[in-house]
């Protein structure tokens, strides 16, 4: 009998253990597609920026 409760026991924790990788993985890759949408969203707003100044440069010369 005492073997039995051990062998469940170890089922038990195997499957905790499983569950808790599955949480895991989806939590890193759930922060990583974040990362990325943030990251291109930066990258965005720098371009928009940069195009904005250089417009505003060329018209500056333009009035003048």
């Amino acid at each position: 009998m005492d073997v039995i409760n051990t062998m469940e026991r170890i089922r038990g924790a195997a499957e905790c253990l499983s569950m808790t990788y599955e949480i895991h993985r989806r939590v890193h890759s759930q922060r990583a597609r974040f990362l990325e949408v943030s990251k291109y969203q930066i990258e965005s707003e720098i371009r928009e920026a940069e195009v904005q100044e250089h417009n505003e440069s060329h018209d500056s010369e333009f009035e003048q």
